[in-house]
């Protein structure tokens, strides 16, 4: 069903690039051949972010039981429950000479144990792909905020309701 050509991203990593302004994340950084840069604009952020907290919580099987003047907060627990079950490294991370894919799009796919991740890059190809749980999802979300702090993009008012908890590790598995 999916090209040929898409890769399969098992990990993340990403940091904050000033130069650029733009948070560089990369797929699959330990493996030289299968290794995907992708530069995130704050708008993509914007999205990605808007988009997938959105289906991280409606798509939450405890939600329809928790009260609704409730789940604010219980989406906050979650969300640092899942950043604290999710394992992450710190490491140095490579820096290679070819210039990072403009993310264009991601479609998120929900699934009955996970998420599914279709990367396109900025002429609307499909070029990669993720399987993610619940956990890495929220991690890897919990990174991009923490650039997005760091770029001072004031996206408070779209990551408020999680009441985040800063992240500084650079790699999710």
């Amino acid at each position: 069903q999916r090209p040929q050509f898409m890769y399969k991203i098992e990990t993340y990593s990403c940091h904050y690039d000033f130069g650029e302004d733009r948070i560089h994340l990369i797929g699959n950084a330990q493996k030289r051949n299968e290794r995907m840069d992708f530069w995130l604009t704050r708008r993509m952020v914007i999205v990605l972010l808007g988009h997938g907290m959105t289906l991280l919580e409606k798509t939450d099987p405890l939600t329809p039981s928790v009260p609704l003047n409730e789940q604010q907060h219980f989406h906050s627990l979650q969300h640092k429950s899942a950043v604290a079950s999710t394992e992450l490294q710190s490491q140095k991370i490579e820096t290679l000479n070819s210039t990072p894919i403009l993310m264009n799009k991601v479609d998120i796919k929900t699934h009955r144990n996970h998420f599914e991740w279709i990367i396109y890059n900025e002429t609307d190809q499909k070029i990669a792909f993720s399987t993610l749980k619940r956990n890495e999802m929220h991690a890897i979300f919990n990174m991009i905020i923490h650039f997005s702090k760091q770029a001072h993009w004031n996206l408070e008012p779209l990551v408020k309701k999680w009441n985040e908890k800063s992240a500084t590790p650079d790699k999710v598995h």
